[in-house]
């Protein structure tokens, strides 16, 4: 019920916007169940007494049922995130 909630497209919906985000004629969606993995790697590391500094990389598989659905345009099974911060301890 959730990926239906976020990338499912009611046939009311459909029925109504005579195009989806890509330009095609839209049509309905319902997503199925899914399973997602994903690991994060970081480290960080004092500069000073004060600051730190952190990064962390970030991957997360994107089933088929989530990139199947018009609304999802990056149709990629993988995301990748890099962060970093400097934090001024007190």
């Amino acid at each position: 019920k959730l990926n239906d909630f976020y990338v499912g497209v009611s046939e009311e919906r459909a029925a109504s916007s005579r195009f989806d985000y890509l330009g095609e004629e839209a049509s309905s969606y319902e997503a199925g169940d899914s399973v997602s993995f994903s690991t994060e790697f970081g480290v960080t590391y004092p500069i000073t007494e004060d600051w730190v500094f952190r990064a962390t990389g970030r991957v997360v598989t994107v089933p088929d049922e989530i990139t199947d659905s018009p609304y999802y345009v990056n149709k990629e099974p993988v995301a990748t995130s890099f962060r970093t911060s400097f934090s001024y301890v007190f």
